[in-house]
């Protein structure tokens, strides 16, 4: 679910944030609707420096101290997100770890999912017990780049289903990676284990902008052969958004 028509507001402290992190991050804003909250914002990798770590009061994970200086900006922004996300749902917490698969480690009572790239990033968090949300943003592939989304996550049959909707070039391929990462974020704290793009398949698309997939293999009890799952989408001219809540 994209959620777009609830209470979605400029965080009132917005000049102070983008003050503080020296034009780092921009455009913040958080939307609410029923338990869930999204956070969604931009940021400047040209802007960044480490200390901001420290002024946007977000510990510095040891296992980034080598890590590029992209690696270190993608990581903030989108923590950054998630503690807004978690305010927005009345926690407290300002501190996500992270798990040896690399996960974030919500707060008791949380799930969510975290998305960087390019100079964007958000957080997608739900505080219902039924619910996995899923979220995943990215940049428009190009080139080489969409050979290998062809030939790795999409069979003929998707692609067509795509290119039916008449979307601007590239955008289709990007879009269904996208959805696929988007369902990983989203049933993997059910399946505990890695799963690949061939687990779910493109069933059908409507002009509510809705990707129903079905599963092609039951990857946990409940998430039988054939279960379908809808990820909703937006674009704009340099990227794709997908989200899905999983609900149980």
């Amino acid at each position: 679910m994209i959620l777009q028509d609830s209470d979605s507001h400029m965080l009132p402290d917005f000049q102070f944030i983008q003050s503080v992190s020296n034009g780092f991050l921009s455009e913040i804003q958080v939307t609410t609707h029923q338990g869930t909250a999204l956070a969604q914002g931009r940021f400047d990798q040209k802007q960044f420096s480490a200390d901001l770590y420290t002024r946007l009061g977000i510990p510095f994970p040891d296992r980034l101290e080598r890590a590029v200086a992209k690696r270190q900006a993608d990581y903030l922004a989108g923590r950054v997100m998630a503690r807004y996300a978690l305010h927005a749902l009345g926690r407290s917490e300002t501190h996500i770890p992270t798990a040896q698969n690399r996960a974030p480690i919500w707060p008791q009572g949380i799930r969510g999912a975290i998305t960087h790239t390019s100079g964007r990033s958000a957080c997608l968090l739900s505080k219902n017990a039924s619910d996995f949300p899923g979220i995943d943003i990215e940049k428009i592939a190009e080139g080489n780049a969409i050979s290998a989304i062809e030939k790795v996550a999409l069979s003929r049959p998707e692609l067509s289903i795509l290119k039916g909707m008449n979307l601007p070039e590239n955008v289709p391929q990007t879009l269904a990676f996208s959805a696929k990462e988007t369902i990983f974020k989203s049933l993997f704290p059910l399946v505990n284990s890695t799963f690949g793009f061939q687990a779910a398949r493109l069933h059908s698309a409507s002009k509510n902008r809705d990707l129903v997939f079905v599963l092609t293999d039951q990857l946990a009890p409940g998430l039988a052969a054939g279960q379908q799952l809808v990820v909703r989408f937006s674009y704009d001219s340099s990227h794709v958004e997908t989200q899905m809540i999983y609900r149980i």
